[in-house]
């Protein structure tokens, strides 16, 4: 039997076979790194920008939270507070890209998607208004002032009917809201008397409601 002999391998050579794994390593560690800053820089962003909505600085809270935009164009927390700002602010050509992509982002964000058919009524969209109410409505049956929204933007005779079906079906009986919903069909049929009555007991059911 010969002998055999293991060729001994050159230090350089253990050094250059080590360099694609080291050079791998540095560049994970590095986008890790980077991974993080930016995400410590969008939470900070949001931060400052939830500070100045807070502060009701709405002008410095727009630009914080646009600028998180610029970083992470589909950040759905800076998207709805945009759109609650400039609803908020009377703006509903502004307020509208940012609900319409809420309720596309969040669907179940019922408040900003109330806010929604409010955009759509200044914009003397009932069509478009009614059918979000409804679909509000679906989603949650007992909500009051999407039920007074409903009769807000009916517009024509069938959508009042199946807004009247939907006020006697409404299943809070006693809400105030059930009876301020068929306010607007009573003013707009002249029946001031019937309007002043169920303003009346509204105010019984809930003295303290905002909506009678």
């Amino acid at each position: 039997l010969h002998s055999f002999t293991r060729p001994m391998t050159h230090p350089a050579m253990i050094h250059i076979r080590s360099l694609p794994f080291r050079l791998f390593a540095c560049l994970m560690a590095a986008l890790l790194a980077a991974g993080c800053s930016k995400e410590a820089k969008k939470s900070q962003l949001q931060s400052r920008a939830q500070a100045f909505l807070d502060a009701g600085e709405f002008e410095k809270a727009k630009i914080a939270y646009l600028n998180v935009l610029q970083k992470d164009p589909g950040n759905a927390l800076a998207i709805a507070q945009l759109g609650r700002i400039w609803s908020e602010q009377g703006s509903p050509m502004q307020a509208r890209p940012y609900l319409l992509k809420t309720r596309q982002l969040n669907p179940n964000d019922i408040e900003l998607r109330k806010k929604l058919v409010s955009n759509l009524l200044s914009l003397n969209q009932r069509k478009d208004a009614h059918a979000e109410a409804a679909a509000i409505l679906s989603l949650a049956p007992s909500d009051g002032e999407a039920l007074i929204l409903l009769a807000e933007s009916a517009s024509n005779s069938e959508e009042r009917d199946a807004t009247l079906q939907r006020i006697d079906a409404f299943p809070l009986r006693a809400s105030a809201d059930r009876y301020v919903a068929p306010v607007v069909f009573l003013m707009y049929d002249k029946d001031y008397l019937g309007a002043e009555e169920a303003v009346a007991r509204a105010l019984a059911a809930d003295p303290k409601s905002v909506r009678a």
